[in-house]
């Protein structure tokens, strides 16, 4: 990430956990921990986190792939069974 820190380095399965279960429910990431309390900042910074792992993930799993662009988009749409 081109110099700048992630204050959750080395969490990154955990967050990455929290980031799909925050899109399949709704939610914000923060609020699957159950932590009502947290300053806001705090709860900002960790599910900016996650959803960097999320497009992290994504961007991988396209490279990995092999594809870009529209055969990327199409392969979006695909169940995996």
């Amino acid at each position: 990430m081109g110099g700048r820190t992630r204050p959750f380095r080395g969490e990154s399965q955990t967050l990455l956990t929290l980031h799909l279960l925050a899109v399949e429910y709704g939610c914000r990431p923060h609020e699957l921990l159950g932590e009502p309390d947290l300053p806001a900042w705090v709860a900002l910074e960790f599910d900016l986190a996650a959803f960097r792992e999320g497009i992290e993930e994504k961007q991988a799993a396209e490279r990995r792939a092999g594809v870009k662009g529209k055969t990327a988009k199409m392969l979006r749409g695909l169940k995996v069974r």
